[in-house]
């Protein structure tokens, strides 16, 4: 099906996002853990509030039991060992999931836009990521909006909503795919999650 747009409806949602009524968060591609993600975390620790952060990143590695920042403003990993780990040894995946994490957090009630999701990510970490970003939007009643050029990932997500915990949200979540006419305007089609993952299962071209 094409998706189409009627004016007045784009006029509202510019008008709402201007008016800041509805919260909206950008995450680039970058791996890096800006000063302003540093921040939204030291507020998190004062606040008491990172217990959010730590159940999450807990879904990726039962043994995470806390994080905390240390001078040069390094995260460290609390996972049980003797010592506390920098997140930088535990990979690019980690950092990147986890500035995607506080991302999610500061969108609260809102939505989020994720460039080239699976940006700096191995393929083995992307169910975990998907797993990740499907538990801690609905726990913080977050839309998020994702792009990517990497069938994996589309892949993957199917994967995941497949799973048990997680076939209840099959119904919220969709697919679009851009494509150039001849006439060298746009068009966006949508499938839903039967859709896209039929697409997938038949090897047709949804990217």
């Amino acid at each position: 099906s094409t998706l189409t747009y009627d004016k007045n409806e784009i006029k509202g949602v510019v008008e709402a996002i201007a008016s800041d009524t509805i919260r909206g968060v950008y995450i680039n591609q970058t791996l890096d853990l800006s000063p302003n993600i540093i921040k939204e975390l030291q507020n998190l620790i004062i606040t008491k509030k990172h217990h959010v952060i730590v159940e999450v990143l807990k879904t990726l590695d039962s043994n995470i039991i806390d994080f905390s920042l240390g001078i040069n403003n390094i995260i460290y990993i609390d996972n049980g060992l003797d010592s506390l780990i920098p997140i930088n040894m535990l990979g690019d995946g980690i950092r990147r999931i986890l500035r995607i994490i506080v991302g999610i957090y500061n969108a609260k009630n809102g939505i989020i836009v994720i460039d080239e999701i699976d940006s700096g990510l191995h393929f083995s970490a992307l169910k975990s990521l998907w797993r990740t970003i499907i538990y801690t939007a609905n726990l913080l009643n977050v839309q998020v909006f994702a792009s990517t050029h990497n069938f994996e990932v589309i892949k993957y997500l199917t994967e995941c909503l497949e799973e048990k915990e997680f076939i209840r949200y099959q119904n919220d979540v969709k697919a679009f795919t851009l494509r150039k006419l001849e006439n060298e305007q746009h068009k966006a089609y949508t499938y839903d999650f039967p859709m896209f993952s039929n697409a997938l299962e038949h090897d047709i071209e949804m990217r």
